[in-house]
């Protein structure tokens, strides 16, 4: 898409971008998780130094919302596939 001729070809360019979009609407999902676990794992060291109430039940709350995230991503991916 950077290239400077890449919009000469109109056909082939959507092509492109769609497939890019495509890409994208799997990979950042994916990704925002991926920084959520992370954020609750920092969450978790932060509870066994200090074991506050509430950032334990932040952590339990997260956890909750990340698992229904997760299956949800997965249930997108099984139906998905054509089969």
């Amino acid at each position: 898409m950077a290239q400077p001729d890449f919009w000469d070809q109109p056909d082939r360019a959507k092509v492109v971008i769609d497939r890019s979009n495509r890409l994208k609407a799997w990979t950042e999902p994916w990704a925002t998780m991926s920084e959520r676990v992370d954020g609750l794992l920092e969450l978790a060291r932060l509870a066994e130094e200090d074991p506050d109430p509430e950032i334990l039940t932040e952590i339990s709350s997260e956890a909750d919302s990340i698992e229904v995230d997760l299956g949800a991503l997965e249930l997108r991916n099984m139906l998905s596939d054509p089969d």
